[in-house]
């Protein structure tokens, strides 16, 4: 009984397609996994040239260059430069027919 058995050599080259089939799938996974790692690198390069844009709109110096231009003033000079009369608040009107409020607390 030398002859090898049949069935062996069916599995075995069953299991050698199986495992081309898989290696090529983790060969296609591998390029994506790639291909994502560019893109997020590009992504974060990206995200410091926008954060960098945004310093230029929203930072301190940019919000009161954007007050002035609009004509406001700093406001440690607001009273020296603008006067503003005092306006007394409307009168509030208390209706006599309104029932209080009650509150109650039982301490234990």
């Amino acid at each position: 009984m030398n002859r090898p058995n049949w069935y062996i050599v069916g599995v075995y080259l069953l299991l050698l397609m199986v495992l081309t089939v898989l290696g090529q799938h983790n060969q296609a996974l591998y390029q994506e996994q790639s291909t994502l790692l560019r893109t997020k690198q590009a992504l974060q390069h990206d995200i410091v040239d926008l954060r960098a844009e945004q310093a230029t709109i929203v930072s301190p110096a940019a919000v009161r260059t954007w007050a002035y231009e609009q004509g406001m003033v700093a406001s440690p000079e607001g009273q020296e430069a603008t006067l503003v009369i005092p306006i007394a608040p409307p009168p509030h009107d208390v209706d006599d027919n309104i029932s209080t409020l009650e509150f109650r607390t039982l301490w234990r």
